[in-house]
């Protein structure tokens, strides 16, 4: 096919300046948006620094595919349940209407590690239909069988002038999966080895795969044949069934009649540019002629990043003389595709018009040419920034030009050309027009199928739990988002995000300034001793305060509410910090609570407000500086009433983080803080360590003794004797000083006396009286100290004093460098501490291309060895050590493994999904305490201190299927309940409803057969306050209104009896 060019050098002038006048900004900024810019420390740089080898940056796909190919037992005795949040979307890249829906309901969607989701409600929820998978593109046929490919791709295909590939940050895929029922995917023979496949495209039944080993064509739904070797990319079919591909740096276009292959890039007269830029292409579903190419180019003055390039487009694509020309040409005005553009791009044109596309790249633009000109009106028509939903004064504002940053894909309703569907890094987004409010977006993202089967598609890199069902995660592009989990409520799974924060009116967004979605959440943290104290981390420079002087930790009592301004890492007021930002995406820490600090030294007073004298001997209860926390205390002596007497506080809190010290300060710092529960005064932060590389990863041993450091070049350090550390002196330790002699002048005023002497002295202090004023002056001096100056005085006395130096006082914490040649200088994933033996310590690694990824010592870190064994060879990020003995725990590329004997590894769980954390709760189980306060009126204040009923519980923090927990090990303590629990009684399905309450309640139950049902209720004494009889109830769910308001505040346990089943449970009431 001869193309030919005609000359536009005219014409791209006219475009420029039409362009230019043409320019609609829907929301009033530049349209320039960064989110991932070079300056920042990016998502992008943070996976290369823990999966790409630590030697290359890059990634050999030889190692990918040894590493699918290998195998271990699946014994999966794990049992993991999604904790969502089931209200947040991932990176979807793929979206296909069924058709063989006529009505256009069912809609399948493909999720970057969530795998493949369907809707039959038109978007409305999703459920998930597939195991865990990378999905990276989906066609389906004319007679509805479903292609689905796999592998992260993209922005993590980099390739050098001589063409070879290797990748850096991307998820391995696993080839080409098939149904054809449109629920059950199978992967196709002849596909494993496609680890990274980028686009698919379709034509009647004929399916066409771009790919990281050539692009592919199957005709008959069973067989790949080879159509063009190298890599790739991007792959689009017209009307009359020819093929477009971008393959290494070049398009090419295929015909399958005759199976010859032109390239259209190779910069002669009326053919595309050649060069290395990525490139898009789209084609006209209604118009054969209509072809458009994107092309998205190096930023030339900084070469780490992508920006827009020229659109071109023909329009007699099918013509033996078809032309190019410019549909959109670069200007200053604004960049469609972004910074990011080659992960974030889509190209499509509208069904009806071929002369009308749709570009995403940071934001969703539209271009047309209406005139039939050839001229393209260039309008954006969404924005990232800012928030879905907000709330004014009470009213919530839902904004309809919001769609999350970072568009991926685009699918037009077949049965409605004015909507849509849109695939971003945020989730999925359905998109209207109408001619009197122009283009109007809404999130879809539910991830459920219905009330009891919930899931997630976040991408989560950190978890934080509570002692009860609360949870947070920092997610990838949704910030620190927390999930309730509380059963009595409908919405088990759903999150707010709680930094940003979803609410914009709350005091965090006043302080901070508005946010947008694109931040992601970093590590995090949840006390126990007060649940609503929560402690998080942004990531890159996304920071508060300045650019150059940001910090990027922050607490908050109010679970997220709202955030200290003052007292923790940063001052408002001052608009500085007190620890730095160290300019990296994750800035670890560590939180530790103790319960009975035996060696603190704060101490709080105790007052007898009774009329009665407290006996020595007796036990009483104190309240913490730490949350205003309840504990027990033996009286030493008798305290009479109106005495008081000073308490030694037993509750106290250890949080390690990592900052820079100053803004301009190269070195990072270990910081330590016994104050991070103290909200009403400034925290006294302690040097422990200065590094010289990055952190990565901090852990505080079960006893709260001894710390590891771990970085992402390999180094590992220990720190030990932090319980002694009560202060700053005993944490920090002082310097020495040397001896010196000290000369004092003394003289009385009253005439004058010139001097003019050199003296040679290290310190000179002159006192001098003149007119009843004392002037004191000290003068430090090296070398030589000359004093020409007059005196008014008679009698000039010179006194020297022997001062001695005094020697330096050492740190009562331990430092050392743990030798970690073993580690062969890979990133430092997670590092675990027994809780049962502090000797016993594993370490995890990255970076492919390794022998070893798991190391574990028995000597207190003196030495490792590898427990490698049968695992396969790929990144492990995150482990823990079962507190209660069952082995080792591991979260890896590919998902949970465990390990009772050190070498023998067993997939156990959450199957081809990366685990990014594990955390377990190792503090053990205790109720709820409460403290009764009377008012002036008489009423009663109960304030609830929470208690802890996960011990055991494992929580995981997976990319792309959000937040999960695993009860297998949970210990299970009943011994604070006065009522025994009749086991068969779980058959009830009992549930009581609000809890606490004040008045009235609900008591929904199942039964499985008829029975007359009743209800008793019992103080903590055993007492029966009530025996209520509700009557006979038939089998099924039943819901029965009760009333409390005649019994005093306080807990109580509720035994509903059934029959001969029963179940109890505690109630609070006000």
């Amino acid at each position: 096919m001869k193309k030919r060019f005609l000359p536009i050098s005219l014409f791209l002038t006219i475009i420029v300046l039409v362009q230019t006048s043409f320019v609609v900004n829907a929301n009033g900024d530049s349209g320039k948006y960064n989110p991932r810019g070079t300056s920042q420390a990016t998502v992008e740089s943070f996976m290369k620094s823990i999966r790409a080898n630590q030697e290359t940056g890059l990634i050999d796909p030889a190692w990918l595919v040894d590493n699918s190919s290998m195998s271990q037992s699946r014994e999966e005795s794990l049992n993991w349940t999604s904790l969502g949040p089931d209200n947040y979307g991932s990176l979807t890249r793929a979206i296909v209407y069924d058709k063989n829906d006529a009505s256009c309901q069912t809609i399948y969607i493909g999720t970057m590690g969530g795998g493949i989701l369907k809707s039959t409600n038109g978007g409305i929820t999703w459920k998930s239909i597939s195991d865990n998978m990378m999905v990276s593109s989906m066609v389906q046929t004319q007679k509805g069988d479903l292609y689905v490919g796999t592998g992260e791709g993209r922005s993590a295909q980099n390739q050098n002038g001589l063409n070879d590939l290797n990748y850096s940050t991307g998820f391995q895929g696993e080839g080409i999966y098939k149904s054809t029922d449109g629920n059950v995917f199978e992967k196709m023979n002849g596909t494993s080895e496609w680890t990274f496949v980028n686009d698919l495209a379709v034509y009647n039944n004929t399916v066409y795969a771009a790919t990281s080993e050539g692009l592919f064509v199957t005709t008959d739904g069973e067989n790949w044949n080879l159509v063009m070797e190298g890599v790739a990319y991007n792959v689009e079919v017209n009307t009359t069934g020819i093929v477009l591909a971008l393959v290494d740096n070049n398009i090419y276009t295929y015909n399958p009649e005759n199976q010859e292959t032109s390239i259209i890039t190779n910069n002669e007269t009326n053919m595309l540019p050649a060069n290395t830029s990525y490139k898009v292409i789209a084609a006209s579903p209604s118009n054969p002629d209509y072809i458009y190419v994107a092309y998205i180019d190096k930023n030339k003055s900084d070469t780490t990043t992508y920006q827009t390039g020229r659109i071109y487009y023909t329009d007699n694509f099918t013509s033996e003389t078809s032309e190019w020309k410019i549909a959109y040409e670069i200007t200053n005005l604004y960049d469609l595709f972004g910074s990011n553009g080659l992960l974030d791009h889509a190209l499509i044109v509208y069904p009806n018009n071929p002369k009308k596309i749709l570009v995403g790249g940071a934001d969703l633009w539209v271009l047309e040419d209406n005139t039939n000109s050839g001229i393209y009106r260039v309008e954006k028509i969404s924005s990232g920034n800012g928030f879905q939903i907000s709330n004014s004064g009470g009213t919530y504002m839902y904004n309809y030009s919001y769609v999350h940053t970072g568009i991926q894909n685009i699918a037009f309703n077949p049965n409605n050309v004015n909507e849509f569907f849109i695939g971003s890094e945020g989730g999925i987004f359905q998109g209207n027009y109408n001619s009197n409010s122009g283009y109007t977006f809404e999130g879809k993202n539910r991830y459920f199928a219905d009330s009891e089967n919930h899931t997630s598609v976040a991408r989560m890199f950190n978890v934080a739990h509570s002692g009860n069902t609360t949870v947070i995660g920092g997610s990838l592009d949704h910030g620190t988002i927390k999930v309730i989990g509380d059963p009595t409520l409908n919405d088990v799974c759903t999150g707010n995000a709680i930094f940003p924060n979803d609410q914009t009116n709350t005091d965090a967004s006043a302080t901070y300034g508005s946010f947008n979605y694109t931040m992601s959440g970093g590590p995090c943290a949840i006390s126990t001793i007060n649940p609503n104290a929560m402690f998080i981390t942004v990531t890159g420079s996304h920071t508060i305060g300045t650019s150059d002087y940001g910090t990027s930790i922050y607490r908050t009592q109010t679970a997220g509410n709202d955030y200290d301004k003052e007292n923790f890492s940063y001052s408002a007021t001052e608009n500085a910090p007190y620890l730095y930002a160290q300019g990296t995406f994750r800035t670890p820490l560590a939180l530790y609570e103790n319960y009975n600090d035996n060696k603190a030294i704060d101490t709080v007073m105790f007052y007898n407000t009774d009329t009665i004298t407290y006996k020595a001997g007796e036990t009483l209860v104190a309240h913490s500086l730490n949350a205003d926390y309840p504990f027990e205390f033996i009286l030493t002596k008798d305290l009479v009433p109106g005495d008081s007497i000073e308490v030694q506080d037993v509750i106290s809190s250890t949080f390690i983080t990592s900052a820079k010290e100053k803004n301009t300060s190269k070195n990072i710092n270990i910081y330590l803080t016994r104050d991070a529960l103290k909200f009403s005064e400034q925290v006294e932060w302690w040097k422990i360590a200065t590094l010289t590389s990055s952190p990565n990863v901090i852990t505080i041993s079960n006893n709260g003794d001894i710390a590891y450091v771990g970085t992402l070049d390999g180094k590992l350090y220990k720190y030990e004797g932090l319980t002694d550390a009560t202060t700053m002196l005993a944490t920090e330790g002082q310097e020495g000083t040397e001896d010196k002699w000290e000369y004092v002048f003394d003289s009385i005023p009253d005439t004058s006396v010139e001097w003019d002497t050199t003296f040679f002295y290290n310190k000179i202090i002159v006192d001098s009286i003149i007119g009843g004023d004392t002037i004191h002056t000290e003068i430090i001096v090296d070398t030589t100290f000359v004093l020409d100056t007059v005196w008014m005085e008679t009698d000039v006395k010179l006194d020297s004093t022997f001062i001695p130096g005094e020697a330096p006082i050492a740190s009562l914490i331990t430092s050392s460098e743990i030798d970690a040649t073993a580690f062969n200088g890979q990133a430092i994933t997670s590092i675990s501490i027994d809780p049962q033996n502090n000797n016993n310590v594993l370490v995890t690694l990255g970076n492919y291309g390794n022998n070893d990824y798991v190391f574990y010592s028995e000597d207190g870190g003196n030495t490792f060895k590898s427990i490698q064994g049968n695992l396969q060879k790929m990144p492990v990020y995150s482990s823990i050590i079962d507190k209660s003995g069952n082995g080792i725990i591991i979260g890896t590329e590919k998902g949970i493994y465990t390990t009772t004997d050190g070498s023998s590894w067993t997939f156990n769980g959450l199957y081809n999904i990366p685990v990014m954390d594990l955390k377990q709760q190792i503090v053990e189980n205790h109720g709820d305490l409460y403290k009764y306060l009377e008012d002036e009126i008489g009423d009663t204040i109960t304030t609830i201190y929470p208690g802890v009923f996960n011990e055991g519980v494992i929580y995981a923090a997976t990319y792309g299927k959000g937040l999960y927990k695993c009860e297998n090990y949970m210990i299970i303590d009943n011994s604070d309940l006065d009522v025994e629990e009749n086991i068969s009684a779980k058959t009830l399905g009992l549930n009581i409803y609000p809890n606490p309450m004040t008045d009235n309640a609900y008591i929904k139950f199942d039964l499985d057969n008829t029975s007359d049902v009743t209800y008793q209720i019992y103080d903590l004494t055993g007492r029966m306050v009530s025996n209520v009889s509700l009557g006979k109830y038939s089998q099924g769910s039943h819901n029965v209104n009760f009333n409390v308001s005649n019994l005093n505040a306080g807990t109580y346990i509720i035994k509903v009896q059934a029959g001969e089943t029963s179940k109890t449970s505690k109630i609070l009431v006000y």
